[in-house]
């Protein structure tokens, strides 16, 4: 019971001192010195979420018919 209480205090410890040093980071630049966008301010989002895009793609993703006859885990490519 001893050594886990002298390892929780320890880890404790080690936890108030890397803390402060990760809290000083410099903010991330946007944009770099050509002009490009490093981080956008909104991430690209299908329109409707994700379900709908996955209702786009299982409409519109047609399989070749060819490709249908070959089982994948044959030595020929699944093309």
């Amino acid at each position: 019971m001893i050594a886990m209480n002298t390892k929780l205090f320890g880890l404790f410890i080690a936890l108030l001192v890397c803390l402060p040093s990760l809290a000083q980071q410099k903010p991330v630049e946007k944009v770099d010195s050509d002009g490009v966008y490093l981080m956008p301010d909104q991430m690209p989002e299908f329109p409707g979420g994700m379900q709908a895009m996955m209702k786009f793609l299982t409409t519109n993703i047609k399989y070749p018919v060819e490709a249908q006859s070959i089982p994948c885990w044959t030595k020929k490519p699944c093309v």
